[in-house]
């Protein structure tokens, strides 16, 4: 692994509830949207929300230079791969505990 990101996501069912307690409870400054996507700026990280039918725990990110050896080390030690993209994946380690890797 390299270093942990600048961004922490959770998965919600509802987005528009998300973004008005984030927003106006929390007060934290929205930098960008889509329909199924929110991001805030909170002071030392970033916190990326995504609309999902099955509501997560926060998932910590992880900043790699090469996913495809990173996988392979995770793999190889026992975690398994949940989702994966082109530049991202996430998977739970062999303690049950669930992440994101993002390659720079």
């Amino acid at each position: 692994m390299s270093n942990s990101a600048d961004c922490v996501s959770i998965h919600l069912q509802d987005i528009t509830e998300a973004e008005n307690f984030y927003t106006n409870v929390m007060k934290f400054t929205l930098v960008n949207r889509s329909e199924t996507h929110l991001e805030y700026h909170t002071g030392t990280y970033r916190l990326c929300i995504d609309q999902e039918l099955n509501t997560r725990p926060p998932l910590p990110n992880f900043a790699v230079q090469d996913i495809s050896i990173v996988k392979s080390g995770l793999v190889a030690n026992g975690c398994v791969i949940l989702r994966e993209s082109h530049n991202s994946l996430n998977f739970r380690d062999t303690f049950g505990i669930h992440y994101a890797v993002v390659q720079k």
